[in-house]
């Protein structure tokens, strides 16, 4: 009994030592953060749902005004939050070849090769191949395309106002921006603004509404992370549904055209070019590694171009609606530079720098992509803090904390679009920064601006009964979403 007893002791005592010495990492650099937990680590609110990872980061972030950098633990991994914009400058882009990883990966094989997630050769080959998808070129031809998507959503908007002028705005702008994708990316009329079941908006829900085991290793990961990659578990949280629906989406589309692109030039007719190409490298010849762009490789990218440009889209057309219908000088303002516009073309959009300032000033204040992550590849150091980041550290960047930092912004929590006349360097990054940022940022760009501009050339947005000055965040959710939605009333001009 005595023997046991004291075993247990000396055990207990060994695993407390370890975990107390797993915890000084950043305090033996000299780097300060918030207490960790055993086992949880930094990130105990959001395991518990009580925040999500952005809003805790945001928190996390102004909490060490005078901190350049704070030191934060996943789990027992060490985290290093950057808040200093000329050391994120110097990791996302003077020395973006230690940190061109994300630092996270997928178990399921068949989407590991897709470009927002893969790593190394891998996503160099994939990025300089999918680049030519976004030239000029290739989106002035897109414009006929986003033009006939916002004309079926002014269609769609000017019946239901009919019969009521109070909407949840959220749900508008994601059947316009699934619209679009549908259109430039795979060549489809999803028919979205008809009633009745839609797979690609059931597919939309089951990426960004997760089911329970999904969500369960999704927290497992904030604690261990990579778990799943480590024990090897495959697609046993339903997510293969979703790989599976694109698979089957892409080889539909392969078939329609023959397996030879058409004469539409969007996103499938160059993923069809690549696979006649068959093994795809770097056109440098440096590289050793190819790639084979199978079916199932299109469409991992596939699911990565309609996420991307269905969610975030959509949350920011819905965002700025509701910042003009709570700034009536702001939407007059943006109503009368289209107005002297008239017609909405590549070009015209170009002038339109008011919406512009206006779209960037929504992305400010409530930015979709709250936080930016990459993974050292190899040991830098960082003159500003005298400190080396090791290879294998995640370092992190809560993009909205610096788009809440009164030192970048003056009175942040207010919408002002003169703001962006003049942004900081590296303060501003909704869409990332250095080589690995969005690709489809232009895409993007138009995407939105055709949609608002051609909104308010037939309506107004004003304040509802059941609309809401300040928004309130699902802390659960995976993207911002607003936890009663966004209620405006719309009424022609």
């Amino acid at each position: 009994m005595w023997f046991t007893t004291c075993f247990l002791a000396i055990l207990m005592l060994i695993i407390y030592v370890c975990i107390k010495k797993s915890y000084t990492y950043w305090s033996s650099r000299g780097i300060n953060g918030p207490t960790p937990i055993p086992f949880f680590g930094s990130v105990k609110d959001v395991i518990f749902r009580k925040n999500s990872l952005d809003g805790y980061l945001k928190r996390i972030y102004h909490e060490y005004p005078n901190d350049k950098v704070v030191g934060l633990y996943k789990g027992f991994i060490p985290l290093l939050l950057i808040r200093d914009p000329k050391i994120i400058k110097q990791v996302f882009i003077k020395d973006f070849n230690s940190f061109h990883n994300r630092g996270f990966g997928t178990s399921s094989v068949r989407f590991s090769k897709n470009l927002f997630s893969a790593q190394d050769v891998t996503w160099k080959i994939l990025r300089q191949k999918l680049t030519p998808t976004f030239t000029s070129k290739k989106l002035k031809d897109m414009l006929p395309l986003i033009q006939q998507c916002v004309n079926n959503n002014l269609e769609y908007i000017e019946k239901l106002i009919n019969s009521n002028q109070e909407h949840e705005v959220r749900g508008l702008a994601g059947k316009y921006t699934l619209d679009t994708i549908g259109s430039c990316a795979f060549g489809l009329d999803l028919n979205i603004y008809k009633d009745g079941r839609n797979e690609f908006s059931e597919i939309a829900a089951k990426i960004f509404n997760p089911p329970f085991l999904r969500r369960i290793w999704m927290t497992l990961d904030l604690i261990i992370p990579n778990i799943k990659i480590k024990i090897n578990i495959k697609s046993l949280d339903g997510n293969s549904n979703v790989v599976n629906f694109f698979v089957n989406l892409v080889k539909g589309i392969i078939d329609q055209r023959g397996g030879k692109p058409s004469n539409r030039k969007d996103f499938m007719d160059l993923m069809i070019e690549l696979k006649e190409q068959g093994l795809v490298n770097r056109q440098d010849g440096n590289s050793p590694e190819e790639i084979e762009m199978d079916d199932d490789t299109i469409a991992a990218q596939a699911i990565v171009f309609y996420a991307a440009g269905y969610e975030g889209s959509s949350a920011t057309i819905s965002f700025l609606l509701h910042e003009l219908a709570l700034n009536q000088d702001i939407q007059n303002r943006v109503y009368t530079e289209i107005y002297k516009v008239k017609e909405l073309t590549y070009e015209s959009l170009s002038e339109m720098t008011y919406l512009h300032m206006v779209l960037n000033e929504t992305l400010r204040k409530t930015s979709p992509a709250g936080f930016l992550i990459r993974k050292a590849t190899s040991n830098c150091f960082v003159s500003g803090i005298n400190l080396t980041i090791e290879k294998g550290t995640n370092v992190i960047v809560s993009v909205s904390g610096l788009h809440s930092d009164p030192k970048y912004y003056q009175n942040p929590t207010e919408f002002n679009p003169e703001n962006m006349k003049i942004t900081p360097q590296c303060a501003f990054l909704p869409f990332g920064a250095g080589p690995r940022n969005c690709i489809g940022l232009r895409f993007a760009e138009i995407q939105m601006m055709m949609c608002i501009a051609g909104f308010l050339m037939k309506f107004k947005v004003s304040p509802s009964l059941r609309t809401k000055q300040h928004h309130e965040f699902d802390p659960t959710a995976i993207s911002l979403t607003n936890l009663h939605g966004i209620w405006l009333q719309i009424s022609k001009r």
